[in-house]
C-alpha cells in the first residue's frame, strides 16, 4: 500500500465528516497554539530583560536608598546610620576594586511645569560623569558641562517622553520650564532608552530602576539643586522618609568589565554594611540580576506551559482515539470488504493509523496558525513584547504529529484485528 493511496483514502474519510474531523482536531489545535503563544511571550520577556540590561549598562551597579519607616527607621537612627551619603560615594571610589567610575543622584521634591502643563516627572540632580556611566544618546542639544556644575546654572535635560508631552516633536532647546518658582533653560533632550538599547520604541514597558520610571526623568546639576534651592544634600530626600535621613538617593558604579560583578557586589555590600552599622537602608541592583530573575520566571513559565500544553494535547489525543474507535464501528463493513478482496492486517492498520496522523497534522497546522495569530494579538492589544521562534513552531508541530501516532495505534490495531467474516456479517 503506497503513501499516495493512504493519503487519498484518509483525506476522503476525513472530508466526508468535516465537522467531526474539526472537533477531533480541537484539542491538538489548542495545545499547539498554547505552546507557541506562551513560548513567544517567554521569548519576549527574555528579550525585554536583555534590552533593560543594555539600557542600564551591563557593567553598572546601582545602590539605591531604601525608604525606612516605623521600627526600621527608628533602628537606623539609633545606629546613627545616615543612609547613602557623599562619604559612601567617596569610599566606593577609593576602596572598591575594578571600578572605572562612579556618580550619584539625588531627588528633588518640587513642582515641574511648562506654562499650565505639569507632567508626571522625576526631578533628579546628578553628579559629574553621570552620562559617561549611563548609556544615553541625545535627540537635541548638549549634556551638562563642567561650567554648569561650577556655576550652578539653572539648566535641565529632559527625557524624550517628557519633551514630547510638552513640546511635541519640536526641538525645545533654549526654552524655559519652571521648577518650584524658578525658571530653568532646557539644554538638551535625551533619546528614548529603547533607542539607546536598539529595541522597539514601545513606551508601555518603560525601563525602571527600583520603582522609578527613567523615561520620566528631568535632570539638573546637583550643585544647582543645592545652591539654587538653598538645600544641603541631606535635605533633598523623599518627603515620605525622614528628611534628615539620607543624603543621596542613588550611587551608580561602573566596573571595568562584567566578569567580577558578583565579587564586587558582595564586597560593596560588606563595605556599606560596616558603614551603615548593619542597617539595610539601601538596595544593591545589578542589571545582571534582572537576567537571573528573568531566567527563574522563565523556568516557572515553561513548567506551566508544558503542563497546559500537555493537558491539551492529551485531551486532543484521547479525542482522536475515541473518534477513531467510533469511526471503526461505523466502517466495520468496509473493513470486511477490504479484507475479502485481499487487504492484509498491515494494510488496515496503516490506513487507520494514517488517518489519525492526518488529523493531528491538520490540527498541528491550524494550531500553528492560531498560535501565531494569538501571539501577534497579545503584542498588539497588550503592548507586551512577543517573539515567535521557528523552534517553538517546529517542536509544537512534531509533538502534534506524535500525538496522532501514539493515540492512533490502539484503534488502528483494533481495526486490523477484526475477523473479516464477522465484519462482512456485521449489520
Amino acid at each position: 500500500m503506497d503513501l499516495r493511496f493512504l493519503f487519498k483514502e484518509s483525506l476522503t474519510a476525513l472530508t466526508s465528516a468535516p465537522i467531526r474531523s474539526l472537533l477531533t482536531m480541537l484539542g491538538v489545535i489548542i495545545g499547539v497554539a498554547a505552546v507557541i503563544a506562551m513560548m513567544s511571550i517567554g521569548g519576549g520577556a527574555k528579550l525585554e530583560t536583555l534590552r533593560q540590561i543594555r539600557a542600564l549598562g551591563a557593567t553598572n551597579i546601582y545602590v539605591k536608598s531604601s525608604r525606612l519607616t516605623g521600627e526600621n527607621l527608628k533602628r537606623a537612627k539609633q545606629a546613627l546610620s545616615r543612609g547613602l551619603s557623599r562619604d559612601d560615594y567617596n569610599i566606593i571610589l577609593q576602596k572598591l576594586p575594578h571600578v572605572e567610575g562612579a556618580t550619584f543622584e539625588l531627588k528633588l521634591n518640587q513642582n515641574f511645569r511648562f506654562l499650565k502643563k505639569q507632567p508626571k516627572s522625576n526631578l533628579i540632580g546628578i553628579g559629574p560623569d553621570y552620562f559617561n556611566l549611563i548609556p544615553t544618546k541625545l535627540d537635541f542639544g548638549r549634556y551638562f558641562s563642567s561650567q554648569d556644575y561650577l556655576e550652578s546654572r539653572k539648566a535641565v535635560l529632559l527625557s524624550s517622553k517628557i519633551s514630547r508631552e510638552l513640546f511635541g516633536n519640536t526641538n525645545p532647546v533654549g526654552k524655559f520650564v519652571t521648577i518650584g518658582d524658578k525658571s530653568f533653560e532646557i539644554q538638551g533632550v535625551l533619546a528614548s532608552l529603547r533607542n539607546v538599547s536598539q529595541s522597539s520604541n514601545d513606551s508601555k514597558n518603560s525601563i525602571k530602576i527600583g520603582e522609578r520610571e527613567r523615561e520620566r526623568d528631568v535632570y539638573l546639576p546637583y550643585t544647582t539643586i543645592i545652591d539654587r534651592f538653598q538645600l544641603s544634600l541631606k535635605d533633598v530626600e523623599d518627603s515620605e522618609q525622614d528628611p534628615t535621613y539620607s543624603e543621596l538617593s542613588m550611587i551608580i558604579v561602573k566596573l571595568t568589565h562584567p566578569e567580577p560583578m558578583l565579587m564586587v557586589r558582595n564586597y560593596l555590600n560588606k563595605i556599606l554594611q560596616l558603614r551603615h552599622k548593619g542597617v539595610d537602608d539601601y538596595q544593591i541592583i545589578a542589571p545582571v540580576d534582572l537576567l537571573e530573575k528573568s531566567n527563574r520566571v522563565q523556568e516557572i513559565f515553561n513548567m506551566v506551559m508544558v503542563f497546559i500544553a500537555s493537558l491539551s494535547l492529551v485531551v486532543g489525543g484521547i479525542g482522536i482515539m475515541n473518534i477513531m474507535l467510533a469511526n471503526i464501528q461505523q466502517r466495520v463493513k468496509e473493513i470486511g470488504i477490504r479484507r475479502a478482496i485481499g487487504a492484509t492486517r498491515r494494510d488496515i492498520l496503516l490506513q487507520f493509523l494514517f488517518e489519525a496522523i492526518m488529523i493531528s497534522i491538520g490540527g498541528g497546522i491550524l494550531g500553528v496558525l492560531l498560535g501565531i495569530i494569538t501571539s501577534s494579538g497579545i503584542s498588539a492589544f497588550t503592548g507586551w513584547t512577543t517573539v515567535l521562534s521557528t523552534s517553538s513552531i517546529f517542536i509544537s508541530f512534531i509533538v502534534s504529529v506524535s500525538v496522532g501516532l501514539v493515540f492512533g495505534i490502539f484503534p488502528a490495531r483494533k481495526a486490523s484485528e477484526m475477523d473479516p467474516i464477522t465484519a462482512l456479517r456485521y449489520e
